[in-house]
């Protein structure tokens, strides 16, 4: 479910990962001043534990998106896996 929350101008969401795997998804998604897409993102598994990501896309010249995926750990982001930090999206026709 995504929802646009009219009082933080972002859209709240919350997802379920897999189907049958009980992990949950919630977080913002939201452009920065640098025209960046930042999906913010707190993973609740099965057993209550907890995950803080941010997801963000980054438009290049060419049409093409520079993406990182990184995990916070206390007050560090690093990447989910190695080269998750520089990550390239090209669109495609659909």
């Amino acid at each position: 479910m995504i929802l646009w929350n009219a009082a933080t101008r972002r859209f709240d969401y919350l997802l379920a990962v897999e189907p049958g795997s009980l992990n949950q998804e919630r977080g913002e998604i939201y452009q920065n001043d640098r025209g960046e897409i930042i999906r913010d993102v707190t993973l609740t598994a099965p057993d209550g534990s907890t995950g803080i990501f941010r997801q963000t896309f980054r438009p290049l010249a060419d049409g093409n998106y520079a993406v990182s995926l990184l995990r916070q750990t206390g007050r560090i982001w690093s990447p989910t896996f190695p080269g998750s930090d520089r990550l390239l999206m090209r669109p495609h026709a659909g």
